[in-house]
């Protein structure tokens, strides 16, 4: 046991004599490579750390003032602003475990030296054009590791020459100089560069100067044997150059908006020609420009005639508008001829009363070349077109042109029953209607077969505008009447008629059904008929006061008995019809006028309104009086803040919404009246229609925002307002989209308008 306490003993005072000695202390340490070009100096820790406890910082002190605290064992490198001695100093600090003081565990500093170094060098300038090569432009360029600028710069030109320029320390621009050779050789160019502080430099070199270039440019034209085409030319460059340099590359313009460069090496042998197809005749300023190896440049510009020469005329015609807010409104379409088929690059209108315009086309434009004026009041104008054509020629044309009231015309037909033996001969009556009650002078019938005729009929005429057609077979046919009114107006409706076969025959018979003369409660009776016996498929009634109706037969069903009743608006004249579809596509019509007469002692009226552009409405006033009594003043308040006067008015919105419009109506004797109706502007931010692809080569989609649920009529219309296309689609409110195969209209500018008795909307489309 005492062996045991003894051998304890030992041990406790062998660890006491093991911690009583003293720990390895840090040593600080490190080595530096010198970038003298650019005074920088890289440093590279190479310290040891004892075993003491604590944290350990490095602290670099650079001799320039400046200092840096790094990780104790990181290196880091630094730049000297300038040259000399420094003494670099490392410091390691040790922070006791209680973090609050440090200590220096060790240092070490070491001093190095950074050397001045500086260079000088410079270059020749090429001056791009050089008007005289003999004529030289050197730029000095100054190195200096310390950034000092040069103070003073001395050159040798070679040719006994010299100069010194001296710098002021703040200077910072180019150390540039000229100089001006008598004659061309190798000459020993030298710069020396004395710097701020001392330092100097030298460099030479030798620089060849040579004899200035001259040179000049031309071209001529080839005769070229194509009789296919004769607007191909071809041209030939004709170069000139003092020192036989020949041409790097020569840059063709033809005049017509193109132009080409074509790049040759300095071993070309050949001729430089060039050939160009144009695409109209004409006067055309064909340019070359040929840049020749060694930098010399040259131009030269001539006019040459391509095809035969340019002749033009200039015409124009007023266009038929429909009736706005504003009768002195006139539009006008240039009617361009050239005999080269070159198109109009700019149209000039003079209007005859103390305004003109001109307006810009580009050469690719397809569309019409038609503007809008407006007259401040009516009277006879000397109207003006002056027309200037690609190529440069140009026509002038004037003609005096009436302005006032602008006419509005309208144009319809109906089917007329002929009790004749002759097999397919059909009747057709137009319905004119001008708002000035002019009178048709020509009605003209497109019948659907490849067969048209046109009447002329005199002022005084007062018959029914009637024709016969006989059909060579049966089928479905599209039957257009074209009216030209008196005066000018001209308006055309176009309707699918349908030839039934031989003794296939359909009628239908309209009956009214009158409780009183003045009751506005009539009733209708439709008794159809069909040889042989066809069911009828659909029936629909116009009651001519701008409601209708249709009906479409279940024909799993009975039919109804075709009778219907209808409630009109006031007193009046109007005209009611029915028309009935029968099975295997035989359509019938009648119609008959339904007159009802006011009762005594009245006063009242009513309005009916009609979308004829988008956001524009014509409203129609109806007064209701006593036999002895007549309406002597209508006035209109449209819901905007504005008012018209008149029987019937138009009036456009200048934004979509809904409005309180209100006649009154003021009789001889003085009845007075007020009605007011709410319409519907359709319209917002939205494009009503939107036609897409544009141009389009097949199929046309149109995306119509329909504000009603109902029946649409489609038209398409050419660049002279005839329709070529007719559709009817069935809308509903909000979004519809339609696909039209177009892949057999010819190519052109086209007009897309969707109307019906609620909406219009119209867009113009590119078909390719």
């Amino acid at each position: 046991m005492r062996k045991l306490y003894a051998l304890l003993a030992g041990l406790v005072l062998s660890l006491a004599a093991i911690n009583a000695r003293p720990l390895p202390p840090d040593i600080a340490g490190f080595t530096y490579t010198i970038d003298h070009a650019n005074n920088n100096v890289v440093f590279t820790n190479t310290s040891v750390l004892g075993s003491e406890p604590g944290l350990r910082k490095a602290y670099w002190s650079f001799g320039d003032g400046t200092s840096q605290w790094t990780p104790p064992l990181q290196g880091t490198q630094h730049h000297y602003v300038s040259s000399g001695t420094y003494t670099v100093c490392l410091k390691i600090y040790r922070y006791r475990p209680n973090g609050n003081d440090s200590v220096l565990s060790a240092q070490v500093c070491k001093t190095l030296t950074i050397q001045t170094i500086c260079n000088a060098d410079f270059q020749k300038v090429n001056l791009s054009p050089n008007p005289n090569t003999l004529y030289a432009v050197f730029v000095a360029t100054p190195s200096h590791n310390a950034y000092k600028k040069p103070q003073k710069i001395c050159w040798s030109f070679g040719d006994g020459r010299d100069t010194c320029i001296t710098y002021p320390s703040w200077y910072v621009g180019l150390y540039g100089v000229t100089h001006l050779y008598n004659q061309p050789g190798i000459y020993q160019v030298c710069i020396k560069i004395n710097y701020y502080g001392g330092c100097e430099a030298r460099k030479c070199k030798p620089v060849e100067m040579i004899r200035p270039d001259t040179c000049a440019a031309d071209f001529t034209r080839l005769p070229v044997t194509v009789a296919t085409n004769p607007l191909i030319v071809a041209y030939k460059a004709l170069p000139s150059h003092n020192n036989n340099k020949k041409p790097q590359t020569i840059c063709w313009q033809f005049g017509d908006g193109s132009d080409t460069c074509i790049n040759y090496s300095n071993s070309y042998t050949g001729q430089y020609t060039v050939a160009h197809r144009y695409q109209h005749p004409g006067l055309y300023p064909v340019c070359v420009k040929i840049n020749y190896y060694g930098g010399c440049e040259a131009r030269k510009c001539k006019p040459l005639q391509v095809g035969r020469p340019d002749t033009c005329r200039a015409d124009f015609v007023r266009l038929p508008i429909t009736p706005n807010n504003h009768p002195l409104f006139a539009a006008f379409k240039a009617e361009p001829d050239h005999n080269n088929n070159r198109k109009p690059s700019r149209v000039c209108w003079t209007f005859g009363d103390g305004s003109d315009t001109c307006i810009n086309y580009s050469e690719t434009y397809t569309g019409l070349y038609t503007v809008g004026h407006r007259y401040a009041q009516p009277g006879v104008y000397p109207v003006c077109v002056k027309i200037n054509y690609f190529g440069g020629c140009e026509a002038r044309k004037c003609e005096p042109v009436q302005i006032g009231r602008p006419d509005s015309c309208r144009a319809d037909f109906e089917r007329m029953p002929i009790t004749a033996s002759t097999p397919h001969l059909i009747g057709f009556k137009a319905l004119p209607w001008h708002n000035n009650d002019k009178k048709p002078q020509t009605v003209c019938w497109r019948f659907g077969d490849g067969t048209d005729t046109c009447i002329n009929y005199p002022a005084t005429y007062t018959g029914l505008y009637t024709v016969a057609h006989r059909y060579n077979q049966p089928g479905n046919y599209e039957v257009c009447v074209k009216i030209n009114y008196y005066g000018g107006c001209e308006a055309t409706k176009c309707k699918p008629v349908v030839v039934s076969p031989l003794n296939d025959t359909c009628a239908v018979r309209l009956l009214e059904i009158t409780p009183s003369i003045t009751s506005l409660v009539r009733g209708f009776y439709a008794v159809p008929q069909s040889v042989p016996y066809r069911r009828p498929v659909r029936i629909c009634w116009d009651f001519g006061d701008g409601t209708d109706t249709c009906w479409v037969f279940n024909p799993t069903q009975p039919l109804p008995v075709f009778l219907i009743r209808h409630t009109y608006p006031a007193p009046g004249a109007y005209r009611a019809c029915v028309k009935i579809l029968f099975q295997g596509g035989c359509t019938a019509i009648d119609c008959r006028e339904v007159v009802i007469r006011p009762a005594s002692n009245v006063c009242g009226g009513f309005m009916m309104d009609s979308l004829v552009a988008p956001r524009t409405f014509r409203f129609k006033g109806f007064a209701i009086h006593n036999p002895n009594d007549e309406a002597v003043l209508y006035r209109w308040t449209f819901g905007d803040g504005s008012s018209a006067l008149g029987r019937e008015v138009t009036h456009t919105y200048g934004q979509a919404g809904n409005y309180e419009v209100c006649l009154t109506i003021k009789t001889r004797l003085g009845c007075e009246t007020k009605i007011c109706k709410t319409v519907r502007v359709p319209g917002n931010n939205t494009p009503a229609l939107t036609l897409s692809p544009n141009p389009v080569h097949t199929v046309l989609t149109a995306a119509f925002l329909s504000t009603h649920t109902e029946t649409v009529n489609i038209k398409i219309v050419n660049g002279n307002g005839l329709p070529v296309r007719t559709y009817v689609r069935n809308a509903n409110v909000g979004s519809n989209s339609w696909n039209f195969d177009l892949s057999t209209l010819m190519p052109g500018v086209y007009s897309f308008v969707v109307q019906s008795p609620n909406q219009l909307a119209s867009a113009i489309f590119i078909k390719i």
